[in-house]
């Protein structure tokens, strides 16, 4: 009694759903959401202690390109198709479901 739930970062602060490389690259490539570059406490940390976007916002920021997750032997995969002309995108298989939609939102977004 009277344990409340830690937040990820709280609970573990070095573990980081994305990799600083995938972050890094999200950040370039215009990730719409910026805030998740500040410290808010809901969010993981990557190996530089920047927060890393949720798997909520992640999906959240493909919008309606968003089709499936999903985990097999060797990964995760996201999948979903471009909305301007209909081409289909998927993720390479990566190791937690952040990354994979990560990757898909990179894909959707590759101009």
């Amino acid at each position: 009694m009277g344990n409340r739930l830690q937040t990820p970062n709280m609970a573990w602060p070095n573990v980081s759903m994305i990799s600083y490389d995938l972050a890094k690259a999200l950040k370039e490539a215009g990730f719409p959401d910026s805030q998740f570059w500040f410290d808010r406490a809901e969010h993981f940390y990557d190996e530089e202690g920047h927060p890393t976007p949720t798997l909520s916002e992640l999906i959240e920021a493909c919008g309606k390109a968003f089709n499936q997750l999903g985990q097999k032997n060797v990964g995760w995969y996201a999948m979903g198709k471009r909305t301007d002309d209909d081409a289909r995108c998927s993720s390479p298989y990566a190791r937690s479901p952040e990354e994979a939609v990560g990757r898909l939102w990179l894909a959707l977004n590759k101009k």
